[in-house]
């Protein structure tokens, strides 16, 4: 075991201030991959005020500008696949096999795609006879999107592609089960040529979705901050906690989820599952918790 897993502000891996940390487990054999450190206030406000600028850098690149990075990164993506897909691989415990020719490559394709969309973002003109009106779309600010363990990278450039396309910055929080491949993205859009600061990452469990939650009513310059949840929806109510809405995209779960109870047949359970076509093990909910060890040797 000798990895850091750590926030990733301004540009740069930082360990945080904060001793709170756990271990990230391989899923097929349980052995230590490496020490994951838990974002703390501190680093929540390093990652805001780091996206901040790099927002009022980013809204002010030309279309054009934005799709030069946006389909760097995905070259880059495409050009390190077999690395990358191992990384995810044994990070959640999936096959190699749907790694290298999903994960990875889905990714590379958000962000062609948005990127190619991004040039082509403008307003309309609309003529009034004796006057006109014109529409300009206006970036948001700073996005936060929360991850999901079952694809990790996926989701990460799902959500970071259309926010960054229209001029916004994103800090992400992947899961707290898989940290590993939210780290080599960033590290990819600087090497794209992205500003520090437009992609943050931070680890952690759910009181880091909820510091970053609890933050939009203080952030700097009155930016707004849309809430992307992709995994346990229901958790935080903008509403509730603030009278107000938050502008939000809910992935409210996958369709063939399947409770599996501790005496079942594994054997059976396995053709059973393989044969309707749930090749997403994530899917899969275990009675009380989500455990990728069990998941990762039903499917060895």
């Amino acid at each position: 075991m000798n990895r850091v897993y750590s926030q990733f502000i301004d540009g740069a891996l930082t360990k945080g201030s904060d001793s709170e940390s756990w271990i990230n487990f391989d899923p097929a054999n349980n052995l230590p991959l490496g020490e994951v450190y838990q974002a703390t206030p501190q680093d929540v406000e390093a990652a805001v005020s780091s996206s901040t600028r790099a927002f009022h850098t980013w809204k002010n690149k030309t279309g054009a500008e934005r799709v030069r990075v946006l389909t760097k990164a995905a070259q880059l993506l495409r050009e390190r696949v077999e690395e990358l897909a191992l990384i995810e691989t044994i990070d959640v415990g999936k096959p190699i096999a749907e790694s290298l020719a999903v994960d990875i490559s889905s990714a590379a394709y958000a962000l062609e795609y948005f990127g190619g969309i991004a040039a082509s973002i403008h307003g309309e003109y609309v003529d009034l006879k004796n006057a006109f009106g014109y529409t300009r779309p206006e970036p948001l600010g700073v996005c936060v999107g929360i991850g999901a363990w079952n694809y990790p990278i996926q989701i990460a450039a799902w959500k970071a592609a259309p926010a960054l396309a229209c001029g916004n910055a994103m800090i992400f929080k992947p899961s707290e089960l898989t940290p590993a491949t939210a780290l080599e993205l960033a590290k990819i859009f600087m090497e794209a040529g992205a500003p520090a600061g437009l992609f943050n990452v931070l680890q952690g469990d759910g009181r880091v979705g909820a510091m970053l939650v609890d933050h939009l009513p203080h952030c700097p310059e009155q930016i707004s901050l849309p809430f992307d949840f992709v995994h346990r929806p229901n958790t935080i109510n903008g509403d509730a906690r603030w009278g107000r809405s938050v502008r939000c995209i809910r992935l409210l779960g996958a369709p063939k989820g399947v409770r599996v109870n501790a005496t079942v047949n594994n054997h059976y359970f396995v053709t059973t599952v393989i044969s309707t076509y749930v090749v997403d093990h994530a899917s899969i909910k275990f009675r009380d918790r989500y455990d990728k060890s069990c998941l990762a040797h039903l499917f060895s």
